[in-house]
């Protein structure tokens, strides 16, 4: 099945149409204007799968979308340019380009937290650089994922754009194509099994993962401020951002004095989206009871009760003493946040590294020396001083991981770069020939070049 699709995408592709940059930015301007007529539609297919409300589905989902669209319609050209850089002492009068190309035929694979944005901002960035796509949204956002399906696969030729959903069954058939890129987000587990299928065919991959993100606090900290605005980041989409903050890390000479305003933040937030019937859920049973275990035995300081007929948690606070606990192994990826205390930035170290390089790290101070250090010493993917969430905003700026949470970046021009390939090609001039570089090699034209070289 995909094996067809994936000719015929190949020899679209060889016509050369998609090099042209009036017919991306065309394409671009159909993705806007197809989406903006099919708002409602999809708005309401993520209210069915993740309960999301009209405002939160707008602000999450689309609104980052648009941005991004209108960033690279604005910057397409200036980016696709080919570009004059320096030669070098050895070859003076030597001219060389860079070329940017399209890489060809891309996969890109979305996840369900975010199955519109998630879906989209790659997909921007693999058109504008002139590919072809295959795109495959997550079976576990059926709605969504169907109603998109439906909208732009009745817009775009196949030849340009196929949208799929498959089974299981049809998953490996979906990866054995020889793709010139694949583009996944999601979790490691799977991220390491597409890594290794492409390794099999060399195809250059960007995996957009995740990890556990922690967010410092220390005895400097508005306590405050840095409550509501860890609530905001922690409750948003129910936890199931990737670089939502997975755990907190407080200093102790201020964790009593933090935790209940915590508490109260969490409570006044749920009770606000529960009144309004906007709490988002959990994505299915397997997560909803993936995330309660993590409850069992623990020292729940606030919240946790949970209704499985309709996939809500109320968002929770553990305080973990015991760093062996199943809470402090894996990504949680939903409301629940485990609070330890530490005593010193030496201990505050050790338990970060005890999950190395995650996708984001946050730091709460007024401390610029603490702050300083943690951003040189620590390895993380990217994050936010005084905020949660936010290094996402800028589409001037790159976001990925690294290591465990991933490898590759997007946003802006940096996802432009990502789906293209860099070509160098050096002009050499027919009335210089520089005689000394042929055999038999002479002391002299050494000497020369370790002059020139100086």
């Amino acid at each position: 099945m995909y094996s067809e699709i994936f000719v015929k995408q190949r020899s679209y592709y060889k016509e050369g149409r998609t090099r042209s940059i009036e017919f991306r930015i065309n394409n671009l301007l159909k993705l806007k204007k197809v989406l903006k007529s099919n708002e409602d539609k999809l708005i309401e297919a993520l209210g069915l799968d993740l309960n999301k409300s009209y405002e939160e589905a707008y602000i999450t989902e689309f609104l980052p979308f648009y941005d991004e669209l209108k960033h690279t319609l604005k910057n397409l050209k200036k980016w696709s340019k080919t570009k004059r850089v320096k030669g070098s002492v050895l070859s003076p009068f030597t001219k060389y380009l860079v070329y940017k190309e399209p890489k060809g035929q891309v996969l890109i694979v979305s996840p369900y937290n975010y199955p519109i944005q998630l879906a989209l901002i790659p997909l921007v960035s693999a058109l504008a650089a002139g590919n072809t796509v295959i795109l495959k949204l997550s079976e576990f956002t059926v709605n969504s994922s169907n109603t998109l399906a439906e909208v732009l696969n009745g817009s775009f030729e196949e030849e340009l754009l196929k949208v799929v959903s498959p089974s299981i069954e049809e998953f490996y058939d979906l990866f054995d194509q020889p793709y010139d890129h694949i583009f996944f987000t999601g979790s490691s587990k799977v991220g390491k099994s597409i890594l290794a299928k492409a390794a099999e065919g060399l195809i250059p991959v960007t995996l957009e993962l995740g990890g556990k993100s922690p967010c410092i606090i220390d005895e400097t900290a508005d306590l405050k401020l840095a409550a509501r605005r860890i609530t905001f980041g922690k409750l948003l989409n129910a936890g199931q951002t990737c670089i939502a903050p997975d755990y907190l890390l407080i200093e102790d000479k201020v964790c009593q004095e933090f935790l209940p305003l915590l508490k109260a933040e969490f409570t006044r937030a749920f009770d606000v989206l529960k009144t309004g019937g906007n709490y988002p859920k959990i994505i299915s049973h397997n997560h909803y009871r993936r995330i309660m275990s993590y409850l069992e035995n623990s020292d729940v300081y606030a919240g946790g009760s949970g209704v499985e007929e309709i996939l809500e948690i109320e968002p929770a606070i553990v305080l973990v003493d015991d760093l062996n606990e199943a809470i402090m192994e894996d990504e949680i990826f939903g409301p629940v946040l485990p609070v330890i205390c530490y005593d010193c930035y030496e201990n505050m170290v050790s338990i970060v590294d005890r999950n190395k390089d995650p996708l984001a790290l946050y730091v709460f101070s007024k401390n610029k020396v603490f702050v300083e250090r943690i951003i040189k010493e620590i390895p993380f993917g990217g994050g936010g001083v005084n905020d949660v969430l936010i290094q996402l905003l800028s589409l001037n700026a790159p976001f990925g991981g690294r290591g465990k949470s991933g490898m590759g970046v997007y946003n802006g021009e940096y996802g432009f770069n990502t789906f293209s390939h860099f070509k160098t090609m050096a002009l050499a001039p027919l009335w210089f020939d520089f005689k000394e570089k042929y055999p038999p090699y002479k002391r002299k034209m050494i000497d020369l070049v370790k002059r020139l070289l100086k």
